[in-house]
This record gives structure tokens, sequence and C-alpha cells, in this order.
């Protein structure tokens, strides 16, 4: 049976863009998702003339774990 061996926790803010390669690199690294949680963050930033544009963010946090390997086809 495999068990966790290892906990990490994850936190990125991602301004705009996709979160999938985030997640891409966390499951090629062998990490599985254990919790999930996503806030949204509104930012305002000043342009020419003194108006402001709300810029959205996401902070996401995962905590993910990796689990033992008990593979019989690895080659020693």
């Amino acid at each position: 049976m495999e068990t966790f061996i290892k906990y990490k926790r994850f936190e990125q803010e991602i301004d705009g863009e996709s979160p999938q390669d985030f997640f891409d690199d966390l499951i090629k690294d062998g990490w599985q998702i254990i919790f999930y949680n996503e806030i949204i963050k509104i930012d305002y930033i000043t342009v020419a003339g003194g108006n402001t544009i709300p810029i959205r963010k996401f902070i996401i946090i995962v905590v993910a774990g990796k689990k033992q390997d008990n593979s019989l086809s690895k080659v020693l």
C-alpha cells in the first residue's frame, strides 16, 4: 500500500494567466494534490490621467504529498 512519505505546501500568485502550468509542474515532479484553495485578490494600479484600474490576482495554495514508490518495474 502506498502512503505519503513527504508533504509540502505550495503558494503561487497568478495574475491573469492560467494556473495550468503550475499544476502541470507539480504533477511532473511527482506531487499529488491533497488540498487546494484559491483566493481572489484585487489590486489597483494608477494609469495616466489618475485613473485606477483593478487587476485581479489569484493566490493558489496547495498542500501536496509524495507517495513511496513500490514499483516492481524499476531496474536496479
